[in-house]
């Protein structure tokens, strides 16, 4: 604590327990010892005043708190608290106050998220002290529909999935590959379809764990798929040779040759042959 002086028109200051001070001023203390008295002289005369101090215990809010965070709307549960040293206890809630006790439950059924605050009068009189906690009030998650804008559909046709749900935190679309979307700040999903498309399934969450499920089945025709059996074609196997006779008498060079010079400038590889069978 601090101790605190202001002494006018004197020529010396004792504070008992601390001693000689200056006519003005302050000191922190540790122990108290009290009666703290404080003598100030000068020429004239001499005056001393007395201090008394009570150290009170300190005020303490050791418990506040609801068992239960978070209630489904309609629910109760009850605040529990427990004051040490303090002179009295308000409790403030949406707009009450109330006096109780420093140590008491209390059953409540907030219609809302509720802040509740307890605030603590130290027994000095002055002295405040608080706490305050949030009791969240939920709705449980309702399906009111889960629909498809096509109930036959082809393969890799676009499809559009809608849903109208109520006090969900979470939404999530699975097929029947396992295939998971997080829809939850979606109004609508669309997807295309597979072959083996079966069904989608809407999971939808409240922030009290409660989970519901719902699920579409869809039908999916194939499309029609055509497979053609081509025969087997043989080439004809083409015999060029040019006899053994002309191989050994002439080569191919020089029967080009001789074919040119009968022919125009560009020579068809039939007549060529032809040519060649000539000589």
């Amino acid at each position: 604590f601090n101790l605190y002086w202001e002494v006018k028109n004197a020529k010396s200051v004792f504070i008992s327990n601390i001693g000689k001070v200056d006519p003005k001023g302050n000191i922190e203390k540790n122990i108290v010892k009290t009666p703290y008295k404080i003598i100030a002289e000068n020429d004239i005369g001499k005056e001393e005043l007395s201090l008394d101090i009570t150290i009170l215990p300190l005020t303490k809010i050791s418990e506040f708190r609801s068992k239960n965070q978070k209630i489904e709307h309609g629910k109760e549960t009850q605040l529990v608290w427990n004051i040490e040293n303090a002179e009295k206890a308000e409790l403030h809630y949406s707009g009450n106050v109330e006096i109780v006790s420093l140590r008491d439950e209390k059953i409540i059924s907030p219609t809302e998220h509720t802040n509740y605050k307890l605030i603590v009068t130290a027994l000095d009189g002055v002295t405040k002290e608080e706490k305050e906690i949030t009791v969240q009030v939920f709705k449980r998650v309702k399906i009111k529909s889960f629909v498809s804008d096509l109930e036959f559909l082809i393969e890799s046709t676009p499809i559009k999935l809608s849903w109208d749900i109520e006090n969900a935190n979470k939404i999530i679309i699975e097929d029947n590959f396992g295939v998971q979307t997080d829809v939850t700040s979606e109004k609508y999903l669309e997807v295309t379809t597979k072959r083996n498309t079966r069904f989608f399934e809407i999971i939808a969450s409240d922030p009290l764990g409660n989970t519901l499920r719902k699920r579409i089945d869809v039908n999916v025709d194939e499309l029609p798929r055509i497979t053609i059996n081509l025969p087997k074609l043989e080439l004809p196997n083409l015999d060029l040779s040019l006899g053994e006779k002309v191989l050994e008498e002439t080569s191919f060079d020089f029967a080009f040759k001789e074919a040119k010079k009968k022919h125009k400038r560009f020579i068809s590889f039939k007549k060529l042959v032809k040519h060649l069978y000539d000589r």
